[in-house]
């Protein structure tokens, strides 16, 4: 957990300085993590450093992720190609 926690504040950081450096407000860049064949555990250890958007592109992989974690505070997002028999999920 130590190394998720310290990678997402390094990033953090980074993110804001990038934002100072364009003359924008840090508040309006939001990081979307991958978090795609990511086992669940790292997604709370993800979730617990203060990561909000989490990307998926397995359609089935995506939904039991959500299923297991049931949280309302996370924000999925799906990347990438969608297949049409994928599309009514």
């Amino acid at each position: 957990m130590i190394r998720i926690t310290e990678n997402f504040r390094t990033i953090q950081d980074l993110l804001t300085q990038a934002a100072t450096d364009a003359g924008r407000c840090r508040e309006e860049i939001r990081l979307l993590a991958i978090s795609k064949k990511k086992p669940v555990a790292s997604i709370l250890q993800a979730a617990s450093a203060g990561q909000r958007d989490f990307g998926e592109n397995f359609v089935q992989e995506g939904l039991k992720k959500m299923d297991d974690i049931d949280r309302d505070d996370l924000i999925w997002h799906f990347t990438g190609h969608l297949q049409t028999n994928k599309t009514k999920f």
